[in-house]
């Protein structure tokens, strides 16, 4: 008998520790699959596929190096250009385009003086 009351002793102290251990498990994991969705978010947002995603392009050369100023590049030269929605291969040309600025109408010398 007294085994058995020992042991009705032990589980009624048994008891409480295990309930606080189960919702001490539920909470560490809830708490982990939180920070884990945190972490993730997080990456997404640096990924560089996000940028792409803002408009911008990544481009590489023959290589599949990224091509990070103009001096890396000649005419001539093959590159891949990575937009959000895929690539396209293109082939570096010369110069840059200059684009002009418009110039204002002329007006013939017909304005009159407002002075």
């Amino acid at each position: 008998m007294p085994c058995r009351a020992e042991l009705r002793h032990s589980r009624s102290q048994l008891a409480p520790l295990a309930a606080n251990l189960l919702t001490s498990a539920t909470r560490a994991m809830a708490d982990r699959r939180s920070a884990l969705n945190q972490s993730s978010k997080l990456l997404l947002s640096l990924s560089y596929k996000s940028v792409l995603a803002r408009g911008y392009a990544v481009i590489k050369d023959e290589a599949g190096n990224l091509v990070q100023d103009k001096a890396a590049l000649s005419p001539g030269d093959a590159v891949a250009i990575e937009f959000a929605d895929g690539a396209v291969g293109a082939t570096i040309a010369g110069s840059p385009v200059i684009k002009k600025k418009p110039r204002p109408p002329s007006d013939g010398g017909t304005q009159e003086s407002l002075f």
